[in-house]
């Protein structure tokens, strides 16, 4: 049940209106209070002991007038409807280009950016606090005390919005340069190699029932109807059969509709592959970001390769193994994602040089064998590739 849940929530913090929505939830809940109460904000500036300042916004509550208010609530409201458009209409240029030129997957990248949630959520918190402002000040006769809290908070509001759409803009700008989205996603492929990798499903729950677990998928593997999930060791029918370990293991693990972001470096180092290849292709040929997303793969690799791979046993404190998954380390990890840039990269001399000097680094950096044999079996593939080429020199 944990790793379902965890699974939720990070499918949760991975959808592009979870942040906006909490942050509309928590602004409602500080401006409704305010507003309905009928909060004095020079009583706020007097309790941190600002009294000269409290005098002052004294004065302006006396003299404070409703319809003014509502003017200004009005605008406000109107700009964060048209920060909302101009947010929209900025993400599907910008992501519509990136798409085309960098890959369709990069733009899961951009859309969870803090930057672009934030700027939502502040429009959102803007335009209802301006809103619940507005229906306060028509509800009966409103003091100046009143007003100016829900102009102060709206202001501050949009204020904030103002700033995040800087931000934004320059945001949505890097999307389309090609480095800066390597550049960011090698960072994040980086993070993700440097994470513990560990099996997800519950080792205290096989311990209990005296059962040993080797999971037969990875994370991100797409299981066909009937295929097998985990062998279990142990299991006798007098326990409920395989029925009973089928429904532990669906409970324990997050089944998803599609691939997501995980402990394992996988998603972020296909999305770097995928950049590589379509760089590669002959409508754009464009080998330098190949070889920028080379160099990121390979510097993910180099640094899994050197601690070597993770483990992905769960034991218990006598040292038996109660749960297994298959390895991810670089034996694995590197021919997935090196490969196809190879066979991408046939004409190419700088791609060709770029991996064999990240895959001479690999070799030489890694602490298990079969990561060494990888590294090997793929410099034989570049060397093939070498040779294939028309001009000698190259």
């Amino acid at each position: 049940m944990t790793s379902r849940l965890k699974g939720l929530l990070r499918a949760a913090l991975e959808s592009l209106w979870f942040v906006p929505l909490s942050m509309l939830a928590v602004s409602q809940a500080l401006v409704l209070p305010a507003l309905l109460t009928g909060a004095e904000p020079s009583a706020a500036f007097a309790w941190l002991g600002l009294e000269d300042a409290a005098a002052r916004v004294r004065e302006l509550e006396s003299g404070y007038d409703a319809g003014a208010a509502r003017d200004l609530l009005t605008m406000v409201a109107g700009g964060m409807v048209t920060v909302i458009s101009i947010v929209f209409s900025l993400s599907f240029v910008a992501l519509t280009l990136t798409s085309q030129q960098i890959g369709p997957r990069i733009i899961d990248f951009w859309l969870q950016a803090n930057v672009t949630q934030s700027l939502l959520g502040l429009s959102l918190s803007g335009f209802f606090a301006s809103l619940s402002g507005l229906l306060v000040l028509t509800q009966g006769d409103p003091g100046g005390a009143a007003s100016l809290t829900a102009v102060a908070i709206a202001s501050v509001l949009g204020s904030l919005t103002l700033v995040a759409v800087v931000l934004f803009a320059t945001r949505m700008s890097e999307a389309i340069r090609a480095d800066a989205t390597v550049a960011r996603v090698g960072d994040m492929f980086v993070d993700a190699v440097e994470g513990d990798g560990a099996p997800r499903a519950d080792a205290d729950w096989a311990r209990g029932h005296g059962l040993r677990l080797a999971l037969v998928a990875r994370e991100n593997d797409h299981l066909l109807p009937g295929a097998p999930l985990a062998l279990a060791v142990g299991l006798h029918d007098g326990d409920g059969g395989a029925r009973s370990v089928e429904d532990a293991l669906r409970a324990r693990l997050a089944l998803t509709p599609r691939r997501r972001r995980t402990g394992v470096a996988d998603f972020e180092g296909d999305a770097l592959s995928e950049i590589a290849m379509r760089a590669l292709s002959p409508s754009l040929n464009d080998p330098f970001t190949a070889m920028a997303c080379l160099d990121r793969i390979l510097e993910g690799c180099i640094r899994l390769a050197h601690r070597g791979p993770p483990s992905r046993l769960r034991r218990e404190p006598g040292g038996e193994a109660i749960l297994a998954a298959p390895g991810c380390g670089a034996a694995w990890l590197a021919p997935r994602l090196i490969h196809p840039i190879i066979e991408a990269g046939r004409g190419h001399a700088q791609v060709l040089e770029t991996a064999a000097r990240g895959l001479c680094a690999l070799r030489d950096n890694a602490t298990a064998p079969e990561d060494r044999a990888a590294a090997e079996r793929l410099l034989a593939r570049v060397a093939r590739a070498a040779a294939a080429m028309r001009d000698p020199d190259d």
